[in-house]
């Protein structure tokens, strides 16, 4: 099989290079239909097949529908804006702004080209999301309405 084939090229490149494989962190990804099993083996050890890995802080699945990504992403921004909710009141609005732009937005604009082709379940969530850093911004309630406030009428 081609696959074996490279696989044994990167061990002979790996040992001639005098580097080193974490054998436990190696896993492969199937993209498409998932129910090929395939078996391969790296220096003899069998390979784990994984159904979503983290490339880079980024969340890949197999099936590239990126709902584990913008679970991931959302927990982040939530947990990430939690700690600042009791200083909210202090804080001018610009710091709250600048709150929002780096502990929040950064995160959910991180690789935003997985965004393009999403469900309406996930704009939901990413909705939700800018949703909420409005009304950390803007000082309201979870329950206020914040639809003038962000469109500006």
């Amino acid at each position: 099989m081609k696959i074996e084939r490279d696989l044994k090229a990167i061990v002979n490149w790996l040992k001639l290079n005098r580097l080193f494989m974490n054998y436990d962190k190696v896993c492969y990804l199937v993209f498409g239909n998932t129910s090929y099993d395939i078996s391969l083996k790296m220096s003899n050890l069998l390979i784990k097949r994984v159904n979503h890995v983290k490339v880079l802080g980024c969340i890949i699945d197999d099936k590239l529908n990126w709902v584990k990504r913008l679970s991931h992403v959302s927990k982040k921004c939530f947990l990430s804006l939690s700690p600042f909710y009791s200083l909210q009141n202090i804080l001018s609005e610009k710091a709250r702004l600048n709150i929002v732009t780096t502990m929040v937005l950064s995160k959910l604009f991180y690789a935003p080209c997985v965004w393009f082709n999403i469900g309406k379940a996930v704009r939901n969530k990413i909705n939700n999301i800018i949703r909420s850093c409005a009304r950390y911004v803007l000082c309201k309630s979870k329950f206020d309405s914040i639809t003038h406030d962000i469109k500006g009428e």
